[in-house]
């Protein structure tokens, strides 16, 4: 793999809340910061990298992004950067479901939305998936 520092980002559904939405863990491969994460923000989902088109370098293969899933602790996961074509998608899926029983995998196509609880703030936001070269919106 081809990775640079590890670098993840917790996103908050409102900037006043202490609930942490999900934690997007970046172009980044597993470390020992997703169990740092899970010990002090248990954060309920998480955006994950693995894969990537056959060309260019990817993030983790299936069965590390399920590593870092379990490392998590998230009930829901989303996997990003993956090359439909490669069947990565399903690989993690069942990876996961094999790692960590009970965790949501959900697999999402260019606008695709998933709809995002927040138990503190009664609130719900909407993860969109954007097509290539644009970034996933929460609104």
């Amino acid at each position: 793999h081809i990775t640079g520092q590890p670098l993840g980002f917790l996103i908050w559904p409102e900037p006043t809340a202490p609930e942490i939405l999900l934690y997007h863990l970046g172009d980044t491969a597993s470390s020992y910061d997703m169990k740092m994460a899970k010990e002090l923000w248990a954060p309920p989902m998480a955006i994950v990298g693995l894969g990537g088109a056959p060309d260019l370098p990817h993030d983790m293969d299936p069965d590390e992004a399920s590593l870092a899933v379990e490392w998590l602790g998230v009930s829901h996961v989303v996997p990003m950067h993956f090359w439909p074509p490669s069947g990565d998608a399903q690989r993690f899926a069942s990876a996961v479901a094999r790692r960590s029983p009970g965790v949501s995998v959900h697999v999402m196509s260019n606008n695709d939305e998933l709809m995002l609880g927040s138990t503190l703030t009664g609130r719900k936001r909407t993860l969109t998936v954007r097509p290539a070269r644009e970034t996933a919106a929460i609104g």
